[in-house]
């Protein structure tokens, strides 16, 4: 709550329209993406999507990913940033999707600085948060065919959620919630 209202977030059901499919990379989601026909697809927490619906419309897909790639891609990478003693990497990146895991070229990174309250509960909302300005300004730009993107370049590793043991290891040796 206090993210939301800090960051000025309307998050009332409701306020977006959606349709349901079963899988993103099914022919229900090509079939939405064809009768929509965006000029831009926005999205955000979704698995992987397929070579098939990335290329089934002429569109540039932008991820918001609560993490800074390519050094901290995957799940969670908020936490592993501040759990590998790297806060330097707890931040946000639009880039855009192709079919590697956030593996695309950046288009915006923001650094983040969390709060001693925060814990790996808040971190994607947080980061979320902070992002969702840049993802903005990014389908503004897309819109406006003034999309600019850098490679996502130096060291990358995909990291997943933290086990139990790894949880209580970096609460009790880093001090990271």
């Amino acid at each position: 709550e206090e993210i939301t209202r800090t960051h000025d977030l309307d998050v009332r059901p409701g306020r977006v329209a959606s349709t349901h499919v079963a899988s993103i990379n099914g022919p229900a989601a090509i079939e939405v993406l064809h009768g929509i026909d965006p000029g831009v697809v926005a999205v955000a927490g979704t698995r992987l999507i397929g070579a098939k619906v990335l290329n089934s419309i002429g569109a540039p897909f932008l991820n918001l990913h609560a993490g800074i790639t390519p050094a901290y891609r995957g799940n969670d990478t908020g936490y592993w940033a501040l759990a590998t003693g790297r806060p330097d990497c707890f931040g946000v990146t639009i880039h855009l999707v192709d079919r590697g895991l956030d593996t695309g070229p950046i288009v915006y990174q923001k650094r983040v600085v969390p709060d001693r309250e925060d814990t790996i509960a808040t971190y994607p909302c947080l980061l979320v948060a902070e992002g969702i300005p840049l993802l903005v300004r990014a389908l503004e730009d897309a819109l406006a065919g003034r999309l600019a993107t850098r490679p996502a370049s130096g060291a990358s590793r995909l990291w997943t959620k933290p086990t139990m043991i790894q949880y209580v290891r970096n609460i009790v040796r880093h001090g990271v919630w």
